[in-house]
């Protein structure tokens, strides 16, 4: 549906490049991208071995998608890591992008939706990731505003059992 390039958003503080440690926010657990309860996951163990060429070792700070772009700024953090060009207007402090989510719309087989382009979507009830207004373009925030209902949730995984469940 729509293609999200990432980039891992480095705001070195005096403190970080004299330190040993660089802390970096992450989302909380999208497994395999990222696994809290083990530290590990895809793009955690990316960005702790592109830390480690630096000679340094990370630190990762877990919260909801929608504050980490608050804490870069904040004097205990470092990094933040799965963000874009969208939410962060200063284009100075990203990376390159290190990995490319393709998005798409999940519906129930038994509904029959018929979904051909992002504009479709403001006929149903829509759940998404935490700031996916923002950073999935103009057609889906428009999208998202015109639809009967549209929820932003911090734990993806809950996604799917909303939709077996029909709470949405």
């Amino acid at each position: 549906m729509y293609r999200v390039s990432v980039f891992l958003l480095i705001y070195f503080s005096f403190a970080a490049q004299a330190g040993d440690t660089i802390t970096v926010v992450s989302g909380i657990s999208k497994p395999p991208y990222v696994i809290q309860k083990d530290n590990s996951g895809f793009e955690i163990d990316l960005i702790r071995n592109v830390i480690k060429t630096m000679r340094k070792s990370a630190k990762f700070m877990y919260v909801n998608y929608g504050r980490s772009s608050k804490l870069l700024y904040t004097e205990d953090v470092d990094a933040v890591m799965t963000t874009n060009n969208l939410v962060f207007i200063d284009q100075s402090i990203l990376s390159d992008p290190y990995i490319s989510y393709h998005n798409v719309a999940i519906t129930l087989a038994e509904n029959d939706f018929q979904i051909d382009n992002i504009s479709d979507l403001s006929r149903y009830s829509i759940v998404s990731f935490q700031l996916a207004n923002k950073v999935l373009g103009q057609a889906f925030a428009e999208a998202a505003q015109n639809s009967p209902m549209y929820i932003q949730m911090g734990r993806q995984s809950r996604q799917p059992e909303m939709l077996f469940k029909k709470t949405c």
